[in-house]
């Protein structure tokens, strides 16, 4: 995954937040405690079934 965001976008991965089921929650729990409240989660791919996001967009507020 590294390696693909470096060679297509020309930038490095510092940390990433884990997509696996349920990534709403893992997103929610990454945040939680840091002064940031999540306003909204877009995965992308599916959240349910045997599908995993591949990534999301996150908009986060203080």
């Amino acid at each position: 995954m590294r390696y693909a965001l470096k060679s297509f976008y020309g930038e490095s991965m510092h940390f990433g937040i884990s997509t696996a089921a349920p990534a709403r929650q893992q997103v929610l729990d990454f945040f939680k405690g840091s002064g940031l409240e999540v306003e909204s989660f877009e995965p992308l791919g599916r959240e349910s079934g045997r599908g995993t996001p591949i990534g999301g967009l996150i908009v986060a507020a203080t």
